[in-house]
């Protein structure tokens, strides 16, 4: 049988009658085991936070490295499929496919109907990483980016809260890469 032994320590005095706490051997264990659990607990935590943030969601460290591998592909001619899911103007908020040549985007259409919009209804893969900094800048708690794991660009932005301050979803797809 395990003995235990255990001290007496005055706590505190509350109307002038000392209350004690009595401390054991088999106590300290369990605390110091209770500890030890808590430290590898918010250490398996803080890395698998500074992976995902080196994986591409919001912060200046995931998009430097996703923007740098975007870049890396030399890809200046592109089409892809944008859907923006937000309180916006007719046509903004359906799946929309843009066109972009030497980096400027030079055709927006409705992907479902053919029908062209204005030009300034999406970016260029670079102008969206512009407007995922400006984001990040200004309310980074508010910000979720996914990047495609291949080619660095976003695949997946929300930003805000739609409800409360325009925020929205920006969905990237079908990227094609064209000479």
């Amino acid at each position: 049988m395990r003995r235990r032994s255990s001290v007496e320590l005055p706590f505190h005095k509350v109307a002038g009658v000392a209350n004690t706490f009595t401390y054991s051997s088999q106590a300290s264990s369990k605390m110091r085991q209770f500890y030890q659990r808590t430290v590898v607990a918010i250490v398996a935590i803080s890395l698998s936070l500074s992976a995902c943030l080196d994986k591409g969601t919001a912060g200046t460290i995931g998009i430097t490295t996703q923007r740098e591998l975007w870049r890396s592909n030399s890809t200046k001619n592109y089409s892809y499929v944008s859907s923006h899911a937000c309180e916006c103007a007719p046509n903004f908020g359906v799946a929309l496919r843009v066109t972009v040549r030497n980096n400027v985007v030079t055709a927006i259409v409705v992907e479902s109907s053919g029908v062209a919009v204005p030009l300034n209804y999406r970016p260029t893969i670079e102008g969206l990483f512009d407007f995922i900094d400006t984001e990040y800048a200004s309310r980074s708690a508010l910000l979720n980016v996914t990047y495609h794991p291949a080619l660095g660009y976003p695949s997946r932005v929300k930003y805000g809260t739609p409800e409360n301050d325009a925020g929205g979803i920006i969905t990237v797809s079908a990227l094609t890469i064209t000479p």
